[in-house]
């Protein structure tokens, strides 16, 4: 993460670090409510054809309890 983080900044991109204990679908919504964030970017998990049309049940419990707006990425 720290690797990550070092190069976003380079990019001249501000990013930060945080971590959560619990469940993740409920901690990234609190998290987000917190800090009044206006996006919440979530990473689809599949690793084939056929699981790849199912979406991960945090990224989908995370967008049906946000509480505003989640894009989903592969």
């Amino acid at each position: 993460m720290h690797r990550l983080l070092q190069r976003l900044d380079a990019l001249g991109i501000q990013a930060k670090a945080q971590l959560l204990k619990g469940k993740p679908s409920s901690e990234i919504a609190r998290h987000a409510q917190e800090r009044d964030a206006s996006l919440i970017v979530v990473g689809k998990h599949g690793q084939n054809w056929l699981a790849s049309t199912v979406i991960g049940s945090t990224a989908a419990n995370l967008c049906e309890i946000a509480g505003r707006p989640a894009l989903m990425v592969p």
